[in-house]
């Protein structure tokens, strides 16, 4: 991609997705200390928890090395083309289902006792579909999460 195409993306981050750029700035500043680049046009931060999160301009996730950790950052760049959609609305369609899906015991054992994968959701195969699409390399997806 271009540099005005990342110029472009930050502007409508900090301005359609302003409420949750906000949020990943918060977040940002409290993980100061942890390793940040600058991907795609977003920050991404290296953090010492197992999971990913998605917050306009901020990607953050885990410390690990792999096949997994970059498809990892691929579906998080993907949950930034979701925030560009729907804007300050990105909250309320994708970041509470998300997070459910991803914390709640009772989503856990479903994934568990089915055998779903954590993409199975539509949330996050929609969102490993556009970091895919957008990048040109390989996310969780069904069928690539067990690595």
């Amino acid at each position: 991609m271009t540099r005005l195409w990342y110029m472009i993306f930050i502007l409508l981050q900090l301005t359609w997705g302003s409420v949750q750029s906000l949020l990943g700035l918060f977040i940002f500043i409290r993980h100061a200390g942890d390793p940040h680049i600058f991907y795609r046009g977003c920050i991404l931060t290296k953090w010492k928890y197992s999971s990913g999160l998605s917050l306009g301009l901020f990607i953050f996730t885990p410390i690990e090395a792999g096949k997994r950790g970059d498809r990892l950052i691929v579906h998080e760049y993907g949950h930034t083309f979701q925030s560009l959609i729907f804007g300050p609305l990105y909250i309320l369609v994708i970041g509470i289902p998300s997070l459910s899906w991803a914390r709640l015991g009772r989503y856990k054992k479903l994934r568990a006792s089915s055998g779903l994968s954590y993409s199975h959701y539509w949330t996050e195969k929609w969102a490993d579909r556009l970091g895919e699409a957008v990048t040109g390399m390989p996310s969780l997806g069904e069928n690539n999460n067990r690595v």
